[in-house]
């Protein structure tokens, strides 16, 4: 539906070309792009940024989503509005909305699908969870020769989303392995133990045992405090998907908890 704004005749003339410059851009930080007036301030979007750096005009409490500016939001001497960043030479286009009644104006760079995508990881990075671990025996109980379980609590996949006007990407992580080191120092003992999730202390489940050779003593650990040093880590296979249907992969995330482990050796005496 074109709207007709007689007010922002002055700001729109800066539009009507197929190219023009805008009139006053921001870095980003939270702008307030309001028209007031009769004239239209126009910011770059920030990707990243919490919606681009670009705050509601003070005094509002609610926006329209954004849309492109063009002659179906509205009326425009020239329909096919572009712009271009002063700062970058790069054609951008130009998006407005409206909140309680009040116009706001961005542009938006020629960013591509995996340029969101990889806002939208770094959120992930900061959701995906550290593993929360059990053991039986506990870990200051293991015994030379006796098999120890690994019980990691579950976790669901991940996801995090970021958005520029015109495009959004979702990334999400799913976690696939558990990873158990040791900390032994022996050459040829088991260093490291995969398994599938998410084992159990209850048996030996999905691959998560562990039998000591050697008490945690130093010549074995490389520690002075009677302790194997280890760590159970989770790991995520990385996907995002854009709402212009592209797709791809981030590879790997790891999520790790140190353990430190006891482990005594039974003496047994005989005849």
């Amino acid at each position: 539906m074109s709207v007709r704004l007689i007010p922002l005749a002055v700001a729109i003339a800066l539009l009507g070309a197929s190219t023009a410059h805008a009139d006053s851009v921001s870095g980003g930080g939270g702008a307030n792009n309001s028209v007031t007036g009769g004239a239209a301030q126009i910011s770059t979007w920030v990707i990243g940024a919490i919606n681009g750096g670009v705050k509601r005009p003070s005094g509002t409490t609610a926006c329209t989503p954004w849309v492109p500016l063009d002659g179906s939001t509205i009326e425009l001497p020239n329909p096919n509005v572009s712009l271009i960043n002063p700062a970058t030479g790069q054609l951008s286009a130009v998006y407005t909305r409206s909140c309680d009644g009040k116009f706001q104006y961005v542009y938006v760079g020629p960013h591509s699908p995996v340029d969101v995508a990889h806002v939208a990881y770094q959120k992930v990075t900061r959701l995906v969870p550290r593993p929360q671990v059990n053991f039986s025996p506990p870990t200051d109980k293991m015994v030379v020769n006796f098999e120890s379980w690994l019980g990691v609590a579950p976790h669901v996949a991940v996801t995090a989303t970021a958005a520029i006007p015109g495009m959004s990407a979702t990334v999400t992580a799913r976690p696939t392995d558990i990873e158990w080191t040791t900390g032994t120092k022996v050459a040829g003992d088991t260093e490291m133990i995969p398994c599938q999730l998410w084992g159990s202390t209850q048996s030996a489940q999905d691959g998560c045992a562990w039998t000591p050779a050697y008490p945690s003593i130093p010549k074995v650990t490389g520690t002075n405090d009677e302790r194997y040093h280890g760590a159970v880590t989770i790991v995520w296979q990385v996907s995002w998907q854009a709402t212009n249907g592209a797709t791809g992969a981030l590879g790997e995330l790891r999520t790790t908890t140190p353990v430190e482990m006891g482990v005594r050796e039974i003496q047994t005496i005989g005849d």
